[in-house]
């Protein structure tokens, strides 16, 4: 919330996928899209909820051209 202006975030889906966070917010005016994961979650392990929750995120802003900024720290992968 430090990062982006008036510390406003929109997140998608915040009950999907806990372990991984998708906004949007705007920094110096300028519409963006966060991805960042929630290390509180599953000690912020990615899986496949959360891969294909971000994976939709970045498409959907792509299409739309809005940027991206990532906060990510991911400890590993949970398969299956």
């Amino acid at each position: 919330q430090h990062v982006v202006d008036h510390g406003d975030l929109f997140e998608i889906m915040p009950m999907m996928a806990k372990n991984i966070v998708t906004a949007f917010a705007r920094i110096e005016g300028q519409t963006v899209g966060i991805v960042g994961n929630n290390p509180l979650v599953l000690a912020g392990c990615l899986d496949i909820n959360a891969s294909t929750k971000a994976a939709r995120f970045v498409r959907f802003c792509d299409s739309f051209n809005i940027p991206l900024v990532t906060f990510v720290d991911v400890p590993g992968f949970l398969p299956g």
